[in-house]
């Protein structure tokens, strides 16, 4: 599973707005705040809804594990700013919530077994 940065997300007239911030996440450790607005990545732009710029962002986050570091620029209030974040990995409980609580015990009692 890749790395998680800990936010929640709604679109913004430029970029890509943040929602929400989890408590004690890696977003909220790089001072990332509910309102900022995500405008790049690594230098990949997110304002740019071309079907080429597009694959390169997603191909690029899907390439992020835990402890991958990525820098953001940021457009906080009309200010404009830089910020890195070490992506942390993803809870046991939201694991859970996705993949089922069944399915998670029976995988870890599999890999226990070996």
């Amino acid at each position: 599973m890749g790395g998680i940065l800990g936010i929640g997300l709604k679109d913004a007239e430029k970029g890509v707005g943040i929602e929400k911030v989890l408590p004690g996440s890696p977003a909220e450790k790089a001072g990332l705040k509910k309102g900022d607005v995500l405008l790049a990545m690594n230098g990949l732009s997110m304002t740019d809804q071309s079907e080429e710029a597009q694959k390169k962002l997603k191909k690029t986050w899907g390439s992020f594990k835990p402890g991958s570091e990525v820098t953001y620029a940021v457009d906080r209030s009309g200010k404009k700013m830089k910020t890195k974040v070490t992506l942390g990995t993803m809870p046991e409980e939201l694991v859970a919530s996705y993949v089922g609580r069944h399915m998670l015990e029976h995988a870890t009692t599999a890999v226990a077994k070996k």
